[in-house]
């Protein structure tokens, strides 16, 4: 009998296990379909005839000066009658090892920083070559692909679904008919319901009007289902219910239950595909966003004991306990403000504190949208809710509403490496994010120098969906932008600094700053470049009608320069005025005719009046001055701080007033005692009063806190807070983009081989969904694929077997740089069908030679020591699959006679694992009474 499924772990385990073709185990778990030749006719291995050998040195001086990694010349064989495929495994075998030389090299530590940009380009040239040979050469006896070889793929990038329901955060925990601390008080709050006709029905709720019910999980849902029914609308509200993990500590290698599992609740709104609802409340208060790193990125590693019983630790001294966070603070007392279940490190007046995606690293930009979105421009340094980023680093955009729920993710898709440094919300919902990039990012980019940084900007549309972006370089030297603005008119000007002459501008020296308008399609219209003869920086852009502001530092010195953009296409420097020795944190409007900005200073600013006077060390500022940049009576700066030092990171405007964030090291700060080891803290300074409106100071896991942005909506925070709710409407993802969901850029492109026929290239467009790019891969693949849609947590995934078991076919990555198959998260390799045999083991269905996959990544690199010690590993599995190949020909070849025999008693322990698994196949096979067994595939 042949059963059609694809048991590779289950025969690699059990073949590992008896000793029945060993090698083969190591990659796929096969039996070779090589022809019978003689044993005598089978070469020796050059990894087992030392005298073969090649020092790492002279490899790695080969590939440097330019020789070939696969040279099947150069292979050697001591049997004149042996295959060809052993002369191509050796090949094969040489070039990994050159690579694994390269590798080494790379990572030695007295290896000459001068050399490593060589080391990593002939690393490229050999991976790409090696690649090119495995997916092109033509074997005798089986069939090889630089990727896996799998029964299928599946994306591990995720579309968006468009869903009927919104799921709260966490509100309480034990029993639904529990009261609920965070619903008691006044809880008042609006519900402007639009129906499919447009009409727009307004519900308001009071939860007095309960009466003397408590004010439970459930009690509420039934309240304000009352209240929606009566208004006669169709959505509705549950209580939804999940278990948290029992808490549990190791005491003695024993594991000890401290706490056990706990029930809890969150709302949950259904019917949104019919009827969207905004919320929205009669009183707010300030709502305030910190963007932080929590933790120590020095923790003590926990001591682990070798598993070889000596008592010396192999662990690390320390590890990196930091995470990323988004904090939400309510201003104006916080009356709205309960902790939530599960929260650690509570905050007075915290909302939430919400652990951001894995793989977001700093975050360099935090901003509110009018509609109650917050908006986080981040560093992403490995894949985020499964969009994966092609090189070492992206920038992603992350939105999430004013509760805290995640809206989207987008990454930009640099292929080396990119930071985005500000962000800008317009007021019809259109986001612009600028900052920096290194090596490719669009198709036209090909020549960009790989070495060094240029300025980009991209907009992105209300849905989160590219519009345009667009990148400037200098003539020397790195650049890069760190503020973007909009104009009332959706003009983009973005302000940055450069190491050469920019824009068709001439250098003034050192580091200069400059000034750049783009139209809201995208088009330049002129760059303005100034600064000093030394190092000057950027910190601050803001608009107002048609003058420019842009802030910075001309060396220590704070400085804000005005430019008339009455004609964008002539940028006109109108004033300039220094502020003394401080560093800037951001600049915004009091909409009064005058600038605000915050920073921080050692020595107090020049302007004409301190509203609060400077405490000593390093304070916090706020400061006002004119708009036309002149000394006047109504300039005046108030200081926050105590005696220690107040670093602020990050500075916006809000309601009249500033804000700043930072940490802080005094022990005396105004009514703020020390929480942890390191503070971070938030205040709010009404500057012309001398008044701190608001203030808090906080810590977090590990007693550490790193605050490194902010944003505040002066009407941010209301009774919504409490119920989890947001304010505005409540959405979700709804972009079906194959650029929006993933890091593909238009342009980006991958390959698909069907069965012997030549690769067609599958390039993604800038309007391509899932369902058109499961067309394209139909197409391409001659109609051979069954290409189908699954799901995951994030999404829809995308999911490819062959359509029968005659078909096959491969996966071919796209350009360095564009590569398409990497940003979808699909493995390149060879896609086939399998049977198990009972006497020949695990076949290609297709009836073809056995095959192969030597698992190389389409993207390795030796940039830095993690990325090293992966191109290690993989050469690694590699190498191992080239040996378990020549294991597997070498024991085709020799006589059943010859074989080595297995005998002895299965264990106890190898007969339980192998029912476990003939109870899997009976389900996979329907246990149709054949007689076909596990014991019988191996008896």
């Amino acid at each position: 009998m042949t059963i059609s499924f694809d048991p590779n772990v289950l025969l690699s385990w059990y073949q590992a296990q008896a000793g029945v073709a060993a090698a083969a185990a190591a990659s796929r778990g096969v039996a070779s379909s090589a022809t019978a030749q003689t044993a005598a006719q089978v070469p020796t291995a050059p990894w087992n005839d030392p005298s073969q050998a090649t020092q790492a040195s002279a490899l790695i001086t080969q590939a440097l000066s330019g020789a070939a990694f696969v040279d099947e010349k150069a292979a050697k064989v001591d049997v004149t009658t042996a295959d060809a495929d052993y002369k191509r495994l050796f090949a094969i075998n040489q070039g990994l090892l050159t690579l694994q030389a390269l590798a080494g090299a790379a990572s030695d530590p007295t290896t000459s920083q001068f050399a490593l940009p060589g080391i990593q380009q002939a690393f490229q040239r050999g991976l790409t070559e090696i690649s090119t040979y495995a997916e092109s050469t033509k074997f005798d006896e089986f069939r090889l692909t630089s990727g896996t070889a799998t029964a299928s793929a599946t994306s591990t990038a995720a579309f968006a679904k468009q869903s009927d329901t919104y799921t709260t955060a966490v509100l309480a925990t034990g029993s639904s008919a529990a009261p609920v601390a965070a619903f008691q008080g006044s809880v008042q709050f609006t519900a402007d319901v639009k129906k499919i006709g447009g009409s727009i029905v307004t519900v308001n709720f009071d939860l007095s009007e309960m009466g003397s019910t408590p004010r439970s999980m459930s009690t509420v849902a039934a309240y304000m289902n009352s209240k929606l029914q009566a208004a006669g609308l169709g959505i509705r509200v549950s209580t939804t219910s999940s278990q948290t993990a029992p808490e549990t500590i190791s005491i003695g290698g024993q594991t000890t239950t401290i706490a056990d599992a706990q029930t809890q609740w969150a709302f949950q709104f259904s019917g949104l595909l019919d009827e969207t609802v905004t919320f929205s409340a009669p009183t707010t208060a300030p709502g305030i966003y910190v963007a932080q790193s929590a933790g120590d990125p020095v923790a003590p590693a926990p001591a682990v004991a070798p598993s070889d019983g000596s008592t010396a630790s192999t662990t690390p001294a320390t590890v990196d306990d930091t995470e990323q966070q988004l904090l939400k603070l309510e201003g104006g007392g916080g009356a709205d403000a309960a902790s939530r279940p599960g929260e650690t490190s509570y905050t007075t007046g915290e909302v939430f504190g919400e652990t951001l995606p894995a793989g977001v690293g700093t975050v360099h930009a935090t901003a509110t949208g009018a509609d109650g979105s917050v908006y986080l421009l981040a560093d992403a340094t490995g894949t985020v809710n499964g969009q994966t980023i092609k090189g070492a680093q992206d920038a992603v955009l992350l939105k999430y509403d004013s509760a805290g729920n995640l809206v989207y993710t987008r990454t930009l898709g640099a292929a080396s490496s990119a930071s985005g440094m500000s962000l800008a919300v317009s007021a019809d919902g259109k986001v612009a994010i600028a900052g920096s990039v290194t090596g490719e990012l669009d198709s036209g980019d090909s020549g960009a120098d790989p070495t060094q940084s240029d300025s980009f900007v991209t907009l992105y549309d209300s849905q989160g969906q590219e519009l345009w972006t667009q990148r400037q370089g200098s003539d020397l030297g790195d650049d890069t932008a760190k503020a973007v603005a909009f104009d009332a008119s959706g003009d983009v000007y973005v302000a940055g600094q450069t190491q050469g002459s920019i824009g068709g501008r001439s250098a003034i020296g050192g580091v200069d700053g400059y000034l750049r308008a783009y139209d809201s399609n995208g088009v330049s219209l002129s760059t303005r470049q100034f600064g000093t003869t030394g190092d000057d920086g950027i910190s601050g852009l803001v608009v107002d009608g048609t003058n420019v502001y842009v802030a910075g530092h001309d060396g220590g010195t704070a400085t804000i320069r005005s430019f008339d953009a009455s004609d964008p296409t002539q940028l006109t420097l109108t004033a300039t005025r220094s502020l003394g020795s401080a560093t800037i944190g951001g600049i915004g409007l009091d909409g009064s005719g005058n600038l605000l900005i915050g920073g921080s200073t050692s020595g107090g600013l020049s302007v004409a009046n301190t509203t609060r006077t400077l405490s000593g060390g390093q304070d916090a500022f706020g400061a006002r001055i004119s708009e036309d940049l002149t000394s006047t009576a109504t300039d005046a700066a108030a200081y926050f701080g105590g005696s220690g030092t107040e670093k602020v990171t990050a500075a916006t405007v809000a309601g009249g007033q500033v804000w700043v964030t930072g940490t802080t090291t005094s022990t005396d700060l105004p009514g703020l005692a020390p929480v942890g080891k390191t503070d971070g803290f938030v205040a709010g300074l009404d500057v012309g009063a001398g008044a701190v409106t608001y203030s808090q100071r906080f810590t977090a896991k590990d007693s550490i806190d790193a605050p490194e942005s902010i944003a505040v909506d002066a009407n941010g925070g209301s009774a919504l807070d409490k119920l989890g709710l947001p304010k505005g409407a409540l959405t979700s993802d709804s972009s079906q983009l194959v650029t929006s969901a993933t890091s593909a850029r238009a342009g980006d492109e991958f390959q698909i081989k069907a069965g012997n026929n030549s690769p067609s290239t599958v390039t993604i467009e800038a309007d391509d969904t899932l369902q058109t790019l499961m067309t394209k891969i139909q197409r391409a693949g001659l109609f051979s694929i069954n290409v189908e849609t699954g799901f995951s947590v994030e999404g829809s995934t995308l999911s490819l077997t062959p359509e029968d078991n005659r078909a096959t076919f491969q996966l071919l990555p796209g350009p360095a740089g564009q590569d398409a198959l990497q940003a979808l998260g699909l493995q390149p390799g060879l896609i086939r069908n399998t049977v198990v045999d009972k006497t020949k083991g695990v076949l290609p269905a297709d009836g073809g030679t056995q095959t192969y996959g030597l698992r190389l990544p389409s993207r390795l690199d030796l940039n830095s020591a993690a990325d090293i010690a992966s191109a290690q590993d993989a050469l690694t599995n590699a190498i191992t699959t080239v040996r378990a190949i020549y294991a597997d020909l070498k024991q085709a070849a020799t006589p059943q006679s010859q074989q080595p025999k297995v005998t002895g008693a299965v264990s106890a322990y190898t007969q339980s694992r192998i029912a476990d698994y003939q109870a899997a196949l009976d389900r996979l096979t329907g246990a149709d009474g054949s007689g076909s067994s596990l014991a019988s595939l191996f008896g």
